[in-house]
């Protein structure tokens, strides 16, 4: 194991993720920031902060800070790109750089990462390499013609050349290749017989019948909504947003203005900067550096009106680059002449506090995220145990399909169940709030659907630590058969015409442990073996709760009537967990 291996897993561990794999998205920040600061230093011109400034908002966008512990990868794959553009731009400027290696190899290491992430990426690498090779056979054609230099522009060719192989036949085999050899076409699904043709779907109605470049334009300039059924665009005044905007843009796939709530006015007045020093800058002797910007923003121009989806913010994040671009000119300007940059510091300023506002209904998303991240963990982890000691059938509607979800379950080492279709109507119990996978109980302890079987069932088993708690009201619907199978579990279980009182037992291989009844909170902690056991009770006007937390993982369902977890003594695994409504009808759920 390596140093590295070591704390990659430490940092999963820390980050409390239930698939460890969604860091991808979170090294990717980190390395690309990394890698930017570098070169962007090499530059010396900038100070250490603003180096530092103008690389977060490089990399630190609202579809990144949205995906960020997600697996969604069009943040990822636009990082990618970054450091690609970075590479080839450092190859541009700085000719024969110390950093000149370590360029190529993150220019083929991006691209073969980026063209097995997603098939588009091709075209966005492609326009990126080939819009760099153009402006390097220009420059050597004025330095002398090309057979002056032609060794060189050769190596440089098939380096790429070498790139797109290794990308597409090697790393990429199990995508291109195959798809070649199924169904001769190495970007099936993308274009073509098959193409899935998700954008016009996905696109808001208004949107269809548009041109590529009108639906950037309305995209970009129009309130943020996540809305497929806009009957009519809604246009916004630049800076301006509302309650509801904010509440759109903390989603990772808004599909109207995804760019940010005020991003329509930060392209206005990043574009404005650029247009300014471009003309400022005229007679200053920097011919290869405003070429190269002219080139970009005319590449991202034709991009737009020729590529269908680059409306979808998380298809285009290439227009994110333009406002860091727009600081670090005026960065380097006021560095450059101080005496003439309050403006400039003014307007670097105003552009740094509008990129943060931009990106906090993200950061908001990340707290949501996080949340569910634990609560799928803590479902993960009750399922682990879950199938030890049942038989269960897993699946999904065709409605719902997304075999990726299985993988979740491989993470957990859940590998102890069996494939098959379960329908919404027939199934036991869901996993995941979203793109969920149904389960369906064949035998065991959670195939039992009758209160008093159940109560039977655990009260037979040997070396069952049983655990109940009362939420609510669990008194009024008790039928003599549920009072008389509690009471063969050991208890005296008085909880009958003790209305809305919290109520608690623990029950130790049929040994009673505690049994409380009050008007009040009952709380009761205890370690048995190597269970640490912490219980809540609260009748409806004392709280109204049920708490059971085990090895600091909460059991209890928490609904109303008795909820009862049920544990292995002897494995130390967690059997059940159900809820038993004596309130209303003594019925069974989990």
């Amino acid at each position: 194991t390596t140093s590295a291996e070591v704390c990659l897993r430490l940092f999963f561990r820390f980050a409390h993720l239930e698939e460890g794999g969604k860091s991808f998205n979170i090294i990717s920040v980190i390395s690309a920031f990394c890698i930017g600061a570098a070169f962007l230093a090499e530059t010396q011109k900038l100070r250490k902060w603003q180096i530092w400034i103008c690389t977060f908002f490089c990399v630190i966008n609202p579809v990144m800070m949205s995906q960020i512990i997600t697996f969604y990868n069009d943040g990822f794959l636009w990082q990618m790109v970054l450091v690609c553009g970075i590479a080839l731009l450092y190859l541009t400027i700085y000719e024969g750089g110390k950093y000149e290696s370590l360029s190529l190899y993150l220019i083929f290491i991006s691209t073969n990462i980026g063209f097995n992430t997603k098939f588009s990426a091709i075209i966005f690498f492609a326009v990126e390499c080939i819009f760099f090779f153009g402006v390097w056979v220009f420059i050597r054609v004025r330095r002398g013609g090309l057979k002056k230099h032609i060794c060189f522009l050769r190596k440089r060719f098939l380096f790429f050349v070498g790139m797109v192989l290794s990308g597409t036949l090697l790393v990429g085999a199990s995508s291109y290749v195959i798809n070649t050899i199924r169904h001769r076409n190495p970007v099936y699904t993308m274009i073509g017989e098959g193409a899935a043709n998700i954008i016009p779907r996905q696109l808001p109605d208004i949107y269809h019948d548009m041109t590529h470049l009108t639906r950037f334009t309305a995209s970009l300039f129009s309130r943020t909504n996540g809305s497929r059924s806009l009957s009519c665009i809604e246009w916004k005044i630049p800076f301006i947003f509302d309650a509801k905007e904010f509440q759109s843009a903390e989603y990772y796939d808004v599909r109207t203005a995804g760019w940010g709530i005020l991003f329509g006015g930060l392209f206005i007045l990043s574009l404005l900067v650029i247009i300014i020093g471009l003309y400022q800058t005229r007679k200053n002797g920097h011919r290869l550096e405003r070429s190269l910007v002219i080139g970009g923003l005319l590449v991202l121009f034709i991009l737009v009106a020729a590529v269908p989806g680059l409306s979808w913010a998380r298809f285009n994040c290439a227009i994110f680059f333009i406002p860091p671009a727009a600081l670090i000119y005026l960065f380097i300007q006021g560095n450059q002449e101080p005496e003439t940059s309050l403006t400039g510091v003014f307007i670097s300023g105003i552009l740094t506090a509008l990129l943060t506002i931009n990106i906090m209904p993200n950061i908001v998303r990340i707290g949501y995220e996080w949340k569910q991240s634990e609560i799928t963990n803590d479902q993960l982890e009750q399922f682990s145990d879950f199938t030890d000691y049942n038989e269960i059938i897993i699946g999904c509607e065709d409605s719902e399909r997304y075999e990726g979800r299985f993988f979740n379950l491989y993470d957990k080492q859940i590998t102890d169940f069996t494939f098959g279709a379960v329908r919404d109507s027939e199934r036991t119990g869901k996993l995941f709030p979203t793109r969920h996978l149904n389960y369906l109980v064949t035998s065991g302890p959670a195939s039992i659907t009758a209160s008093e079987v159940y109560l039977d069932y655990i009260h037979e088993k040997e070396n069952l630590i049983i655990l109940i708690a009362v939420k609510d009201e669990g008194s009024q619907g008790l039928n003599d058969a549920i009072v008389q199978k509690m009471r063969e579990l050991g208890t005296d279980f008085d909880l009958p015409s003790h209305y809305r009182y919290s109520y608690l037992a623990v029950i130790d291989d049929k040994k009673i442990l505690y049994e409380g009844l009050a008007d009040e909170v009952l709380t009761y902690n205890v370690r048995i073996n190597q269970f640490e056991i912490e219980m809540l009770s609260a009748g409806y006007s004392k709280g109204n709760a049920s708490s059971i937390i085990v090895n600091g993982i909460e059991r209890s369902l928490n609904r109303r009537g008795l909820n009862i977890v049920v544990l292995d003594k002897s494995t130390g695994k967690f059997i059940d967990s159900v809820t038993i409504d004596s309130y209303l009808d003594n019925s069974l759920s989990r």
